[in-house]
């Protein structure tokens, strides 16, 4: 049987709760094609409330918004993604490629080694 191998990399805070991890990744990658917390959160199967927490957990640890935030009236043109937030993406898969390019050989290895390759 084959096995597949996975790389999760998640940030905890000093208090050792998760705040950075591949789903508030998706999450923010989803904000920046709907300009919309609401239906990103929709499309992950996730309360508006909880998205709201991630979000304001991620602004806490990093001390900086990453939502430019437009709040109700008739516009109704809810929210984008701050600089901030597109670098904190693209910065992620960087570092995401090359923990895959290092990690996923050796894990390989690791299983060979094991016979369960």
């Amino acid at each position: 049987m084959k096995k597949e191998i996975h790389i999760k990399l998640t940030f905890h805070s000093d208090d050792g709760d998760r705040f950075l991890g591949p789903g508030v990744i998706e999450l923010l990658r989803f904000m920046k094609d709907n300009t919309s917390l609401y239906k990103s959160a929709a499309a992950m199967n996730l309360s508006y409330s909880k998205a709201t927490r991630i979000i304001n957990r991620l602004e806490g640890e990093f001390k900086t918004p990453i939502l430019n935030r437009s709040h109700g009236g008739h516009l109704r043109s809810g929210s984008t993604l701050t600089p901030f937030a597109i670098t904190l993406i693209d910065e992620w898969d960087k570092m995401q490629k090359k923990l895959e390019d290092y990690a996923i050989p050796l894990a390989a290895e690791f299983t060979k080694s094991i016979g369960i390759e």
